[in-house]
């Protein structure tokens, strides 16, 4: 008797075990997230991207070769260090289990096709690849996503400040900046680089023609013309009263650029002979440029014998 009591425990336990099993398995299976990409592009093959608002900002910037430019901002270059990056995110983002499936709940997640904090469309010649709604942020980093014409809405590792709508935030700011500079020729001086040291003449055939320059004087010009960065971009110089203009030719190799430096008022400006736009700079980057002349850039015993 006791063992067929124990028998019939057994079976007890067998099938205890067994439907726990089946449960959890179940409920396993339900929980499941659906991995997979978000979106159905290639970064390489995106050439147009459009950014907008709800208020009707846009910008759109359109691949060219290599490179992209800014079709409302007069096709200058974007910074490729914003571009590329946000093209790799697009590609690799995941589907997770969708925060809601409601139509009803766009509006409160700002992924509507009416409320929403940025509209995204990317393009491979005529055909959209991504069309993506960006809504209220769920927590760091993150941003809510719906994809057009469908309900679902996801947390997906995205920024909407990865999306400006204002073209300038999207410029290369070093467009004007001048790399491995090998010569750079000013209203009264010519620099030349040889052997990683400079050679300083005068450009007045009553000075000398040559004279030991100031490394770091010639240092610092150079530096300040590598690191020009530009604030904003002008059609035309504003009013004002224009106080002066500093020619500038820098080489680089084969290629040279011609630059005029100018300060309109309290204003600084910079324009270079390929581009028909004027940019503003930094008024500590004009002083820098503004201040080179034969002078300051000659060795203290070359000031001291003129």
């Amino acid at each position: 008797m006791a063992r067929f009591k124990l028998t019939l425990i057994g079976l007890l336990v067998f099938q205890l075990v067994i439907g726990a099993g089946l449960f959890w398995n179940q409920q396993a299976g339900q929980h499941t997230v659906p991995q997979g990409s978000l979106l159905s592009m290639s970064a390489a093959r995106v050439d147009r991207l459009v950014v907008k608002d709800n208020e009707g900002r846009e910008v759109t910037l359109r691949k060219s070769d290599a490179a992209w430019q800014l079709e409302n901002l007069f096709a200058l270059p974007a910074d490729l260090n914003k571009v590329d990056p946000l093209l790799s995110k697009l590609e690799n983002l995941k589907q997770d289990w969708p925060v809601t499936t409601t139509e009803e709940s766009h509006d409160r997640f700002e992924v509507s096709d009416e409320v929403f904090q940025r509209h995204l469309r990317a393009f491979e010649g005529d055909q959209a690849v991504a069309d993506i709604y960006l809504g209220t942020s769920p927590g760091f980093r993150s941003v809510h996503v719906r994809r057009s014409g469908d309900d679902a809405v996801y947390a997906v590792s995205l920024n909407t400040f990865d999306l400006p709508v204002e073209p300038f935030d999207w410029l290369d700011q070093s467009l004007l900046s001048m790399k491995d500079i090998s010569w750079i020729e000013g209203p009264d001086y010519r620099l030349q680089k040889e052997d990683e040291s400079w050679q300083l003449s005068a450009k007045d055939v009553s000075h000398a023609d040559n004279r030991a320059a100031n490394p770091d004087a010639a240092d610092q010009l150079s530096k300040a013309l590598r690191n020009l960065r530009v604030t904003a971009v002008h059609e035309h110089l504003p009013d004002a009263k224009e106080v002066a203009k500093i020619p500038l030719t820098v080489g680089s190799g084969e290629t040279l650029w011609q630059y005029e430096f100018i300060q309109s008022g309290d204003q600084f400006f910079v324009r270079r002979n390929d581009l028909a736009q004027l940019f503003a700079m930094s008024p500590a980057t004009y002083e820098k440029i503004s201040k080179a002349n034969l002078d300051a850039l000659s060795a203290a015993e070359e000031r001291a014998a003129d």
